[in-house]
């Protein structure tokens, strides 16, 4: 097994979180910047199957935003980064920042951000 990092960045998407009961209808955009430590084999085999596919990643980090609608970015980090630890057994950890884009404030701000890192759990059952 073999140690390396998988990054993704600039992931964009619609959520509809937020304080105001407004930003949970009409939703927002976000973007999500991942980083994940694995522990894989395919330092070696060079298979697919033996490492973590970066568009699931992408895919289940905006499941997790269309499924929920969150008061805090802070939970959505949290709830992403804790899916993407459940679905991907070789992932060790995950460094996950969330970001509103254009958040509506009266402050003119390109962006607000939370950043989580989630580790795995050794003593976790189904992990």
């Amino acid at each position: 097994m073999g140690m390396v990092t998988l990054t993704i960045t600039g992931l964009e998407f619609h959520g509809k979180h937020g304080a105001s009961a407004e930003e949970r209808v009409v939703g927002c955009r976000y973007r999500a910047d991942v980083r994940l430590s694995l522990d894989t084999q395919a330092t070696s085999t060079d298979r697919m199957e033996d490492t973590v596919d970066y568009v699931s990643v992408a895919t289940l980090v905006r499941e997790v935003s269309d499924q929920n609608s969150c008061l805090t970015v802070e939970r959505l980090a949290t709830l992403c980064a804790d899916a993407v630890l459940d679905q991907f057994p070789t992932v060790v950890d995950v460094s996950l920042e969330v970001s509103k884009l254009l958040p509506p404030t009266d402050h003119v701000m390109q962006s607000f951000s939370v950043a989580t890192t989630r580790c795995r759990d050794h003593g976790r059952s189904g992990a």
